[in-house]
């Protein structure tokens, strides 16, 4: 496998010390070359593109709610092992919905 990197940027804007707005974007390099990629790891490059709140309810809760969508580059594979060749491209994407409630005591 291969050293990879991540680059990102985010940005936060307050609003009346109670709600929050985040977004950012993200490019995160693949560590498996195309001699390593399997069937059980399609991995390939992937840029991400996210947003998210922060509401304070009160001094000690908060509720949290962020969204991610992650493009990630089709992967080709074309390998021969023990006689039986596989052949193909895995297209792929990733949608990452969370949300939190926090309360301090």
């Amino acid at each position: 496998w291969d050293d990879s990197y991540r680059y990102s940027l985010g940005v936060g804007c307050n609003f009346n010390g109670k709600l929050t707005l985040r977004g950012g974007m993200a490019f995160d390099e693949t560590p498996v070359s195309d001699a390593f990629r399997t069937a059980r790891i399609p991995d390939e490059d992937r840029t991400w593109i996210a947003f998210g709140a922060q509401y304070r309810l009160s001094q000690q809760s908060v509720v949290d709610v962020g969204y991610a969508h992650l493009f990630v580059r089709d992967a080709a594979i074309d390998k021969t092992e023990s006689g039986v060749r596989l052949a193909g491209s895995y297209d792929a994407s990733v949608d990452i919905l969370s949300a939190q409630f926090t309360l301090g005591f």
